[in-house]
């Protein structure tokens, strides 16, 4: 069977659900996956307000369109990232408070373990997000990192995260971690020290995204052959690397959609990514939950890229062989 195909609300977070789920709808998506942020889902007023988490699921209901996550990327961030200025902007206050680093990391901590409560008074088991990293200024080893300041990070990271997702366990639900740079795991190396350094947690897994592993010119379908059974969560969106003689992979500290970085994020169909062979891995691993468009393409109206995109992806995600028929019946 076809998998589910969802949306991903944070694309439209200046929107209220009402109207984001009346699209979502009417361009032929089943579910949706959202945003704790912007009109869509506060945290704090979910848990405050018994009735808040019940209009959530009738409105979603009145447009025959069920929940499959929630994600909090915003606030994940800040569990273990060397916390600046940029946090403010993306933060809720409560959880940026004075903006000292320390009390930022504590109350995002209790934020994210509010968020699989709140996933619970709504139904589903699963919150999909980032991690943060203590080590995003340590990449190119300039100044030289010793053994001792990463083992010094990894422990910090795990101090920080296996309580969340204990907590996680503790209510059924699972975290599954968007892989990328700017998180601790981004390609198979690190992904092995991750789950290294959270003793293979149960409550950890991954929401697979082939965007960063493209840029980064990792296979994409390898990684999910690696860790299919990890894999809880796939968001889908296309990139497009096009390097020439000024830019690079690192973006040249452009912002996301200038024409001249070196690779951007396309709308489905529109980049490089090879999405038949990854929805093939996919089924080589047996993954049958949701294809979440999440839509980011500077050039392309949202509405637009959201509605074209699950009319290409319904093409795309073929009915696998059953193996047990044998290949020709």
């Amino acid at each position: 069977m076809p998998r589910t195909l969802a949306l991903f609300t944070g694309p439209w977070a200046d929107q209220p659900l009402e109207t984001v789920a009346a699209k979502a709808n009417d361009w032929g998506y089943q579910a949706l996956d959202l945003a704790c942020w912007g009109e869509h889902l506060t945290v704090q007023k979910a848990l405050a307000e018994p009735a808040y988490c019940r209009s959530i699921l009738q409105t979603l209901e009145q447009h025959e369109l069920s929940l499959i996550a929630i994600s909090n990327h915003r606030v994940g961030q800040a569990v273990s990232d060397r916390i600046d200025a940029r946090h403010q902007a993306v933060l809720p206050e409560w959880v940026w408070g004075n903006g000292e680093p320390e009390g930022v990391a504590s109350r995002a901590t209790q934020e994210m373990i509010d968020t699989a409560k709140v996933a619970q008074q709504l139904g589903v088991n699963l919150v999909h997000g980032v991690t943060g990293s203590p080590f995003t200024a340590m990449h190119f080893n300039v100044p030289p990192v010793t053994a001792s300041i990463l083992d010094a990070c990894w422990q910090e990271f795990s101090n920080r995260w296996v309580p969340i997702l204990d907590a996680y366990a503790q209510v059924g639900c699972r975290f599954a971690c968007e892989i990328g740079p700017g998180q601790t795991a981004y390609d198979q190396i690190t992904t092995e020290a991750t789950l290294l350094a959270l003793s293979g947690h149960p409550a950890w897994g991954m929401a697979f995204n082939p965007t960063s592993l493209h840029w980064l010119g990792a296979d994409s379908s390898e990684f999910i052959r690696r860790y299919g059974e990890r894999i809880w969560h796939v968001l889908v969106q296309d990139a497009a690397i096009t390097l020439n003689s000024k830019s690079s992979l690192l973006g040249s500290l452009l912002p996301l959609g200038h024409p001249q970085r070196g690779w951007n994020p396309r709308m489905l169909g529109q980049g490089t990514i090879d999405w038949p062979s990854i929805l093939r891995a996919l089924h080589q691993v047996h993954y049958d939950g949701p294809l979440t468009v999440s839509y980011l393409d500077a050039d392309i109206d949202r509405d637009y890229g959201a509605a074209d995109s699950v009319q290409l992806l319904r093409r795309l995600d073929f009915e696998p062989v059953h193996r047990e028929e044998g290949l020709f019946g």
